[in-house]
């Protein structure tokens, strides 16, 4: 099994491999049909990049560095032979002059991709945690795809809350990339571990982590680790302004201010529905979807932890439909084995209605629950508006002995 260290090293090995390939065949073809690539590429460059490949093939580390830098200087294909030259060296086990030939890679680059990849995994090989942060940050400031391989790495490392820390007194600084990584993080759950450790030391910085910043991770964790730590650790961060802790739904009247899904509601949002939180003018706020009935849709949906034993589901709802042909249908499930414990359908009329349905909660395996609303497709000819409003589970009977 490797170590988080040698995920760093794989990670930024990985990446250098997806930027070489194109230098390697460039060059390669540069050897073979020279003449036809000096039509594209200024000819000293070119010369002084193929004259270093040349070298390297045969080992001779001095000449083909030599060339490698005056093709540099020559042209912005520099970059593209000296860093497959760096990679030879390093490969090679040529660590000092790798080293060197990465920094000039750096320096006359600007911010070269390939430069700061080989710088990160030597300091990754050095076990300089600073020093690996200041070059994952170059990296992850570029634009390049393989960022994600990166964050993998840091992820890995971040398993050590010491560096968890010093990887969050980073972030405090909002690089540019914070948002992606929070994400990208988050949402891997091989690396709940690291994920956590950064947003609990985040959380102690002067710039703690947004909402929208941690919803990934608790969501992943939730739905498909743990839904009893996770929601422990989010009530860490939203209890306090939070109505639900156990044994109720979060911010029944869509308020939207009690924390972030999924014990908060989710709304989704796609080509065919969109949910909102709007005013309602007598009790605050309520759900409002536009939705196009063409296929059953997801309205709303929320992790919830109910105690064994029989309840009663409560809610409001209305349709424009005047004729009853939109329907919602409401489930509860546990999670995260999806066992389905309630399903329960109904039709909406123009003015808000009240609605409910018993519920039995098994006193084995559903500590966790996941509360969904679906709007039930009815191939009306034009859109359907649907309010949503008040859903409530209140207690009727505590265990199973006795029916409600």
């Amino acid at each position: 099994m490797p170590t988080s260290r040698t995920m760093v090293v794989l990670s930024a090995g990985f990446a250098l491999g997806l930027l070489i390939v194109w230098n390697t065949l460039t060059l390669s073809f540069s050897a073979v049909l020279p003449e036809t690539v000096l039509i594209f590429r200024n000819s000293l460059s070119v010369a002084h990049a193929i004259r270093a490949k040349a070298f390297i093939d045969v080992g001779a580390a001095a000449a083909a560095q030599t060339h490698a830098l005056a093709a540099v200087v020559a042209s912005p294909i520099a970059r593209d032979g000296l860093g497959l030259f760096v990679m030879t060296l390093a490969d090679q086990g040529k660590v000092r002059a790798a080293r060197k030939a990465a920094r000039a890679l750096v320096i006359n680059g600007n911010r070269d991709d390939v430069g700061n990849l080989m710088r990160l995994r030597f300091a990754a090989e050095d076990g300089n945690v600073p020093l690996m942060l200041q070059r994952s940050d170059a990296v992850l400031r570029s634009t390049m795809q393989e960022n994600v391989d990166i964050v993998a790495g840091l992820g890995a490392e971040a398993q050590d809350p010491a560096f968890a820390n010093k990887l969050a007194a980073k972030l405090a600084g909002s690089p540019p990339w914070r948002y992606r990584f929070l994400h990208q993080l988050g949402a891997r759950p091989e690396l709940a571990g690291g994920a956590w450790n950064v947003l609990s030391a985040l959380a102690k910085s002067k710039a703690p982590p947004t909402p929208d910043e941690m919803t990934p991770y608790f969501w992943i964790t939730a739905r498909t680790l743990d839904p009893g730590i996770a929601r422990s650790q989010w009530n860490m961060f939203f209890g306090k302004r939070s109505n639900a802790y156990k044994n109720a739904v979060n911010d029944p009247e869509f308020d939207g201010k009690s924390g972030v899904p999924p014990f908060a509601w989710y709304l989704p949002r796609d080509e065919n529905i969109a949910t909102s939180l709007v005013s309602d003018g007598a009790h605050g706020s309520q759900l409002f979807a536009e939705y196009s009935g063409v296929r059953t849709s997801l309205l709303v949906t929320q992790s919830t932890q109910f105690l064994p034993g029989y309840w009663r589901l409560k809610f409001h709802a209305a349709s424009s439909e005047s004729e009853s042909r939109q329907k919602i249908t409401v489930t509860l499930a546990c999670n995260p084995s999806s066992i389905q414990i309630m399903q329960h359908t109904v039709a909406l009329l123009p003015a808000m209605q009240s609605y409910g349905q018993l519920v039995t909660i098994p006193d084995q395996g559903c500590a966790n629950q996941r509360l969904d609303f679906f709007a039930e497709a009815n191939f009306a000819q034009e859109g359907v508006q649907i309010s949503l409003d008040d859903v409530r589970l209140t207690l009727v009977n505590v265990g199973l002995q006795a029916a409600p």
